[in-house]
């Protein structure tokens, strides 16, 4: 039997697949360490092989932390017991 991936060892295999498609958001990834950036490519492959599709995104591979301006607090640099009346 073939060897079969954890998906942390997929997502570590998919690092040099972004490198190399920077315009990629996503890609495809089976536990025979195959990664396509066709979603339609991998389920062919996966069902053959009988094999589950696991999809990574860019930010996942490359540890990156999503941006949401909505969390992000123009104050946060403000010591927060300055606001606070001395006691």
């Amino acid at each position: 039997m073939a060897t079969r991936l954890s998906l942390s060892q997929l997502i570590a295999s998919s690092v040099p697949v972004f490198e190399s498609h920077p315009k990629a958001d996503k890609v495809f990834a089976t536990a025979d360490d195959n990664i396509f950036l066709s979603e339609n490519h991998a389920r062919n492959h996966a069902r053959q092989e009988k094999l589950e599709v696991h999809t990574i995104t860019r930010a996942e591979a490359l540890n990156i932390a999503p941006v949401n301006e909505a969390d992000e607090d123009p104050d946060a640099d403000e010591d927060p017991d300055e606001d606070q009346a001395p006691k």
